[in-house]
Formats: C-alpha cells, sequence, structure tokens
C-alpha cells in the first residue's frame, strides 16, 4: 500500500473516532517532531524560501484538473449590462452614503437581466431581540476574564469584532449562541468592552424561532461602519429546524449598535428545498475601503441529491448591496461559486466540507474563496470573483498542497487586511505524519497561491490540535490567529503574523481547560500599544465564555464571584498551599477603586503585578500561575484604598 492509499485509510479512521488505529499505522512513517513555541516569544516560524506548488484547474471539479463538465456558463454581456455595471462601479468609487438605494436598483436589475442570481428580501419568522443594559462581571499580564456564566447551558458559537472608525474606535464586540436545552430554541447574546476587555457591558439578547437551533461552532460576525452615523452588527450562523435534527439553513441577524434596532433573516437561495444542505457560513465586506457604500459578502458550503443519487458538494454564495439596515435585500447568486465535487453513494452520505471568504482590493474590488475537507484530496482550493454580479469563471482558481503533499488539509480559514496590501493568509489543520497540528499559506500578491510562503508546524508530536480560526486588522499589516491544543494543561494559543512574515507566538492564554473540542478559541486585537492580543474561548462543556487579555507576562484568571457587596476589605489566604505552579487568590472589596496586587520574592524583589486596575465592590478570585518563578518563599501584597495586607505562600515545584 502506497502511501496515498495509507492516508486514505488514516482519514476514513479519523472519521471513525478511531485515533489509536492512526498511530499504529503511521509507526511506518518518518519519525517527525514538532517543536513547541516558547510563551510569549518572537520568532520566524516559516519554513526558509518560498515553496511553489500550484494545480490550475480548466474546470471546476475537485477530482480532475481537466475535467470542464459542469463549469459556470457565463454568457457574453451586453451593452446594457456593461453600463449597469460601469454605473454601479463609479457610483461604489464615491463612497457616498447617499448613493447606496441607487447601487441596489441597477444591481436588482443587473439580476433580472443575467437571470443569474435574484435579489430579495430574506425574512426568518419566530426571532426576536431586546435591548439590555447590565453591567458583566469584572475581573500588564494575560488576564482571563469570565464573559458569561453558562449556568449549565451548553455554548454553541462564538466571535468577536473590534469597532475601527467613529466615536467608539477601540470596542470590542462578543457574541455567542447556547443552548438551555433540547426542547427550546437557542439563544444570543451580544456584549461589548469599551477599555481593551477588562470590564464588559450586555447590550442584547435575541432567541430564535421554533425550535430552531444554531449548529456547533457555525457563527460569524462582522461589523459595518462609516465614520459618523449609525453602525451595524452582522452575526450569520448555520441551524436546523425541528430542535436540530430538521432542515439545513443558514441565516443571520442585524444589530443597529448606535440607536437600538434588530432584524433576523433567514437565506434562501433559487431552488431551496428542505433535501438541501446549508451549513458553515462565513461573512466579510469590503468595509475597510468602504466606508459609505460597503458590501456585506456570504458564502457558505453546501450539498444536495440528484435525480441520479449523485450527492453534489460546492458553496453558495449571496451578498448585500446596502448592508446599512436591519431589513437588508440579498442578491442570490444562482450557480456554485466554483468547486464542486460529486460522490456516488447513499443519499445519508454527508461530508462537512469548509468555505471561508475574504475581501481584497488589487485595482478592483474582489473577494477569494478557500474550500477544504475533501476526504479525496490533499489540497486546499482557492477562488477569485469580482462583485459585480457572477461567481468565478476559473480566473485565480487553484490549489495548494504545500511541503507535505499527501498530508490531508481541513478546516481552512482564510483573512485579508480588506486593503490593497496584497496580504492574504489561509491556516488550517493538517494531519502529518501521524498528528493533528496547525499550518498556514501566506501570500503577498493577492492570494495568488502558487507562490506561497508556508509556516512550520505549530502544535505537539503527541497530542492534537483543534480547529484554528484567524482575523486579519482592517487596514493594518497584521493577521492574528489562534487554536488549541488537547493535553493534560490545555493550551489555547493566539499567534500574530504580520505582511513581512514576522511571526509573535503566545504559547498559552488560558487559564481554564478546553478538553471540549466542539468550540475552538476565536482570535480578536485590541487597541493596546504592544499588548494588542485578545482571545475569546469557552471551558470544558463547552461551557461559559471567557476573554484572554494581553500578550505576555504571566496568565492569570479574575472573577467577580458574586453581586453580594462585602462589608470590609479582606485578603485571603492562597489555595491549594504550597503549590504548583498555579493558586488562587481571594479578596474582597467594599467600594469600587484602583486595586493593586503584587507578588514578591523573599528578597523583597517584586516578581509579578497580576493586578493593577479598577475594580468594582465585589469578591473576587484570582488565578495565579507561577510556572515562571524558582520554587521558594514568596508574598503577596494588595493595596485598595487606605487597605494593605499582605500573605505568605510557598511554591515548591
Amino acid at each position: 500500500m502506497g502511501k496515498q492509499e495509507v492516508t486514505k485509510v488514516l482519514f476514513k479512521n479519523y472519521k471513525k473516532g478511531n485515533p489509536k488505529m492512526y498511530k499504529k499505522l503511521h509507526l511506518v512513517l518518518l519519525f517527525f517532531s514538532v517543536s513547541l513555541l516558547g510563551f510569549s516569544s518572537l520568532n520566524s516560524q516559516e519554513m526558509p524560501g518560498v515553496f511553489v506548488q500550484e494545480n490550475k484547474y480548466l474546470g471546476n471539479n475537485t477530482s480532475s484538473y481537466t475535467d470542464v463538465s459542469g463549469v459556470n456558463v457565463v454568457p457574453e454581456k451586453t451593452q446594457a449590462q456593461l453600463e449597469i455595471e460601469q454605473e454601479i462601479l463609479q457610483l461604489k468609487s464615491q463612497d457616498n452614503p447617499a448613493n447606496r438605494d441607487r447601487i441596489s436598483e441597477l444591481d436588482k436589475q443587473l439580476g433580472i437581466m443575467t437571470g443569474q442570481y435574484s435579489t430579495k428580501l430574506s425574512p426568518y419568522n419566530g426571532g426576536g431581540a431586546r435591548l439590555i443594559d447590565q453591567q458583566i462581571d469584572v475581573t500588564d499580564d494575560i488576564t482571563n476574564i469570565r464573559i458569561f456564566n453558562t449556568a449549565g447551558r451548553t455554548i454553541k458559537g462564538m466571535g468577536t469584532f473590534t469597532e475601527q472608525r467613529g466615536a467608539n474606535i477601540g470596542r470590542i464586540w462578543v457574541v455567542y449562541a447556547f443552548s438551555a436545552n433540547t426542547t427550546s430554541p437557542d439563544s444570543l447574546r451580544w456584549v461589548y468592552s469599551n477599555n481593551g476587555g477588562l470590564t464588559w457591558i450586555g447590550y442584547a439578547n435575541g432567541w430564535l424561532g421554533g425550535t430552531d437551533k444554531i449548529n456547533y461552532e457555525d457563527l460569524d460576525i462582522e461589523i459595518i461602519e462609516n465614520t459618523t452615523g449609525a453602525k451595524y452588527l452582522w452575526t450569520v450562523y448555520g441551524l436546523r429546524q425541528s430542535g436540530g435534527t430538521g432542515k439545513w439553513f443558514t441565516g443571520g441577524v442585524i444589530l443597529n449598535i448606535t440607536s437600538f434596532a434588530a432584524g433576523f433573516f433567514g437565506l434562501s437561495w433559487p431552488g431551496d428545498d428542505a433535501a438541501k444542505r446549508y451549513y458553515n457560513v462565513r461573512i466579510t465586506s469590503d468595509n475597510a475601503y468602504w466606508a459609505g457604500a460597503a458590501y456585506t459578502y456570504i458564502i457558505c458550503s453546501f450539498d444536495s441529491l440528484n435525480t441520479s443519487n449523485y450527492r453534489i458538494n460546492t458553496q453558495k454564495y449571496v451578498r448585500c448591496t446596502s448592508p446599512y439596515t436591519t431589513t437588508p435585500t440579498f442578491s442570490y447568486q444562482g450557480p456554485k461559486f466554483w468547486w464542486f465535487q460529486g460522490t456516488s453513494g447513499p443519499a445519508n452520505y454527508f461530508r462537512e466540507l469548509y468555505s471561508d471568504i475574504a475581501y481584497f482590493r488589487n485595482g478592483s474590488d474582489s473577494v477569494i474563496v478557500s474550500y477544504s475537507g475533501i476526504p479525496d484530496s490533499t489540497a486546499i482550493f482557492f477562488a477569485k470573483a469580482n462583485i459585480s454580479g457572477t461567481p468565478s469563471t476559473g480566473s485565480g482558481s487553484s490549489s495548494q498542497q504545500g511541503s507535505e503533499g499527501n498530508a490531508y488539509k481541513t478546516w481552512a480559514r482564510i483573512s485579508t487586511n480588506g486593503s490593497t496590501n496584497g496580504s492574504v493568509i489561509c491556516v488550517f489543520r493538517q494531519f502529518y505524519p501521524s498528528n493533528w497540528n496547525i499550518k498556514y499559506f501566506r501570500t503577498t500578491n493577492f492570494g495568488n497561491f502558487s507562490t506561497v510562503f508556508q509556516s512550520a508546524l505549530w502544535g505537539s508530536s503527541v497530542n492534537t490540535s483543534y480547529q484554528p480560526d484567524i482575523i486579519g486588522v482592517r487596514n493594518g499589516n497584521a493577521h492574528y490567529f489562534s487554536f488549541m491544543t488537547l493535553s493534560s494543561s490545555d493550551s489555547v494559543k493566539n499567534i500574530k503574523v504580520t505582511i513581512a512574515g514576522t511571526v509573535t507566538v503566545v504559547n498559552k492564554v488560558n487559564v481554564m481547560p478546553l478538553t471540549s473540542t466542539t468550540q475552538g478559541p476565536k482570535p480578536g486585537y485590541r487597541f493596546v500599544n504592544g499588548d494588542s492580543c485578545f482571545t475569546l474561548y469557552s471551558e470544558t462543556g463547552p461551557y461559559n465564555v471567557w476573554a484572554a487579555l494581553g500578550c505576555s507576562g504571566s496568565i492569570t484568571g479574575v472573577n467577580n464571584n458574586n453581586n453580594n457587596i462585602p462589608n470590609a476589605y479582606s485578603l485571603s489566604q492562597n489555595f491549594p498551599n504550597p503549590f504548583n505552579p498555579a493558586t488562587n487568590i481571594r479578596y474582597a472589596l467594599p467600594k469600587a477603586g484602583i486595586v493593586k496586587l503584587v507578588i514578591y520574592d523573599v528578597l523583597g524583589k517584586e516578581v509579578a503585578i497580576p493586578v493593577n486596575e479598577f475594580r468594582t465592590a465585589g469578591s473576587y478570585e484570582l488565578n495565579f500561575d507561577a510556572s515562571h518563578l524558582a520554587s521558594g518563599v514568596y508574598f503577596y501584597t494588595i493595596s485598595a484604598g487606605d487597605f494593605t495586607d499582605t500573605k505568605k505562600m510557598l511554591l515548591i515545584k
């Protein structure tokens, strides 16, 4: 059996949940070791030189480079179509909010003329949202803050985005979906922070209709903002009817976050029916470049069963030419975006395929789509399209296998800076040679993945790493991605990559364990000079929502345990004591104010400051990680108002 056949067997066993078979079969392969990256280290973690390997596709069948069957038929454009497209581009180039209605009307005319897409409202029945104004538990080192206590409710999805224009620049938004039980509809909650994640305000609650359930790890978020005026927070998700057992479809909700209003929508492409499956939805926009005349672009994975019992796997694409509203009109693209793969087999044979989308500008507006997780291929597929109305017809279509050509790749996520800098990064999971780790392909040529820089593998030679996610700073020069490595001390990593290939790694940011693999961490960023890292994660369950703030220093966890106001200041003895390497320190504040907690060694030298910021009144518990300290006696001192106290603790390694 050749390497390709061995790898196929391994993949099938992985899908059956037989990791032991992986390890046994791969004893025949060369020994491979992945070096763990140092905590808060600055490294060049890319492989030397440029690796070149591209498969150029004549058609759009992932199983064949030369198969041109099923290629989107794009008729020659009429003079009237060309004139409408030119007027749309001319109006969009003015970036004037007053042009939005005219652009939408022209887009509708274009869809009717081409017959390739339809423009319509997309209502969703039964959902609702209400405004809340709630102070959330308050919690520079890497600080962990619990945003949401689920009280046994399961986290279904999470997302984060940071405002980058207007009066609230730097405000961090977080949305999370959760399920209370198997019969009631799932709920959503939106919260925000104005101070880099140190304190959080509950903004709105939402709920789905009927008994609809959001799919695990199937949620994305985007903000549409002008330099002035209203801002709109878009949340999209994949969901199923009938308590999570019925029809697969995609939808979302839009919040006006300047003057509260909410609108739910359900996406419905032409030819939709209950047998078709829409999932893994992702959203992007060109708002980084166009402040006043932005579009949103949405992609999702799709499969259907044809009359010959042949299951077609591809992507569906929709855009909105005026996203500055809670009741948008969508332009549905009828043809598949580009890639497809057909499989003969039983009607219940489903594949879990991953699509993603990002915007860039290379002289004109374009989107790039990635497609991964294909069981019969070891490549990630890419295709580009302009924004004029039709999906890609092959220009820019390619695949990339990287230096480990026989290694399976899945869960690809793609990121740009939404600008003209040419930086496009695709991060993904890869099985090589006997374990799942994380890798990326990076380009500086607007996503022409024929020439890529590729990273070393991140993770572990023995422990499994799970789904990554990535975000690019709008009009910036950096991308942040995160993932989780499962081990006795689960590690959530936050990694920053610049357009020059400089890589900054924080090897562990979490204070809570993450043994559940149904919900991966989500990267974000905050406007804090030199300390911009932000990572969202849920702990084992998946329960609760935590935010990890900062890029360096000790890992600490701070949580306001209840809403009862203490009668007096107090500092408790740490527990456990002695400890290795982490311990808990409790303190109580009868009133709000600046709190400072300092760790000293026996010589009186300051070795850590886990708390030095404003705290509201309440009882707090700090998780202090001393893995960077030597064994010995240490003292911790609290200062709050006119109160000071000191305790002794013993670290034994």
